[in-house]
């Protein structure tokens, strides 16, 4: 079991943050998200692994999927509106990753 301390809190904390200020770019990547951290892909991706296990790209897809199904839950959008709102250039993609990550599909949560 891994023990969290405040500096993985705050790692965590400016990792999401920069992924939410920049969620509805398409192109929002490790290499962009290591720029923003000021830190190398290397040790973005293992620091990554270490405090929320996950790489850093697989992150971003599950900040994406994670406000999309809020966005569709609050009937704020249309699955179409909250697949570009976060970021996925192809609904068709979007529908597959969603049904995935929740094994539903996105119109079961509008």
């Amino acid at each position: 079991m891994k023990v969290s301390t405040n500096n993985d809190h705050s790692f965590e904390d400016n990792l999401k943050r920069h992924i939410f200020a920049h969620l509805h770019e398409p192109d929002v990547n490790i290499d962009i998200l290591s720029q923003l951290m000021f830190m190398s892909k290397d040790t973005l991706s293992r620091k990554c692994q270490a405090n929320i296990e996950v790489s850093p790209s697989a992150h971003i897809q599950e900040v994406r999927l994670q406000q999309s199904k809020l966005l569709l839950e609050q009937d704020k959008m249309n699955v179409t509106e909250a697949s570009y709102a976060v970021g996925f250039e192809s609904l068709s993609y979007f529908s597959k990753a969603f049904k995935k990550y929740y094994g539903q599909a996105p119109s079961a949560f509008t």
